[in-house]
């Protein structure tokens, strides 16, 4: 749940996300946790007592981050069926940036399945919602660093595309993107579709498109949508 993404857990010390794993537990339910690490400045200032995460040195940040990370793993453990440990892999780099290493990331996933092994393990990624080859397309950058992560002893189990729509692209190409992504990892899935364009006249049967092209693939058996209004709109509303 979104609840649990790391500004969040900065707000209210994971309560919300905490809670909702708990209410789904109490109903013999699994959820999907939401992220346990995101490399950008909200959560990264943070930890820093100056406000600025730059005056971290590489040994000060890792301590950090992985002293920040611990309690809430062990909060959700065996209480979610899947986690997106790492979130927007390509987009959010500062430390893979600025260290060039991946080891950082590899080592949060092998924590996470130290402390709780039956949860699936996921990294995603936004601006994948199908789009055409080019500077915009940034599978082939995500299937890299998984590719690195994984030669480390990252246990991946699957890759996320979170599918955030602004146009009416070819849903062929969200297939395309996730058989590139199923060639590094065993799962892959849709994991926050929503919709933005401002011409939603033919937004239901698009997103019948798209659940067709991801769920034709043998290796994607999940499709998220943002929330409960998308639902009620795309397949029970107004935008069928």
């Amino acid at each position: 749940g979104l609840e649990m993404k790391p500004y969040k857990q900065i707000l209210d010390d994971g309560y919300a996300g905490l809670e909702m794993a708990n209410e789904a537990f109490s109903r013999d339910l699994r959820v999907k946790g939401h992220a346990v690490f995101w490399d950008g400045n909200t959560i990264l200032d943070f930890l820093s007592e100056t406000g600025n995460y730059q005056d971290l040195s590489y040994e000060e940040l890792y301590r950090k981050v992985v002293d920040f990370v611990i309690p809430n793993i062990y909060s959700m453990k065996g209480k979610l069926a899947q986690w997106d440990v790492m979130n927007e892999l390509h987009s959010y780099n500062y430390i893979r940036n600025t260290y060039n290493t991946t080891r950082f990331y590899t080592d949060i996933i092998k924590l996470v399945d130290q402390i709780d092994p039956d949860v699936k393990l996921f990294v995603t990624e936004a601006g994948t919602m199908g789009k055409d080859r080019g500077m915009t397309d940034r599978i082939p950058t995500l299937v890299k660093i998984v590719k690195q992560m994984k030669s480390e002893g990252a246990p991946i189990d699957g890759i996320g595309l979170q599918t955030h729509v602004d146009q009416y692209y070819y849903p062929q190409g969200l297939y395309r993107q996730l058989d590139e992504c199923s060639e590094v990892v065993d799962e892959v899935a849709v994991t926050e579709f929503d919709f933005f364009h401002a011409k939603k006249e033919n937004a239901g049967k698009y997103a019948g498109d798209l659940l067709t092209a991801a769920f034709s693939h043998p290796k994607c058996n999940t499709f998220i949508m943002q929330n409960l209004s998308l639902l009620r709109k795309y397949f029970f509303g107004k935008y069928m």
